[in-house]
């Protein structure tokens, strides 16, 4: 679950900084088109300063995201049967709602299944 939300945090970052974009300019003006003093470059210094430290904290985000990408992909690897590490790849590290990874998984297995086959590796593992 921590790279879905991983995921989920670096997108609404990126979201406010769009946010930020909007409201600190005219409308019809670009980030880097104005010059001279007054209060729209006011406004634009505030936002690029804002911005960079978004970016800054969703760089470390991404390392974070990296990282524990990473741990996921070893962990999957290591489970021997295959289906079962289809599973959870569908699920981990691609976010697939349980009929998602039904669908994917074909062979007649249900959401139901394959949430249960899961679980009961996890359980197994525990």
């Amino acid at each position: 679950m921590e790279v879905y939300y991983l995921d989920k945090e670096i997108a609404e970052w990126r979201e406010e900084i769009k946010r930020i974009r909007e409201s600190a300019l005219p409308k019809g003006v670009r980030f880097g088109s104005l010059s001279g003093s007054g209060k729209h470059q006011d406004m634009v210094a505030e936002a690029a300063s804002m911005i960079a430290d978004i970016e800054r904290k969703i760089k470390k985000k991404l390392l974070e995201l990296e990282m524990a990408r990473s741990e996921i992909i070893h962990y999957i690897m290591d489970i021997d049967d295959c289906q079962t590490r289809l599973i959870f790849k569908l699920r981990c590290l691609d976010h697939m709602t349980w009929n998602e990874v039904a669908d994917k998984v074909g062979g007649m297995n249900s959401e139901y299944s394959v949430k249960k086959r899961f679980y009961r590796y996890l359980e197994k593992c525990s």
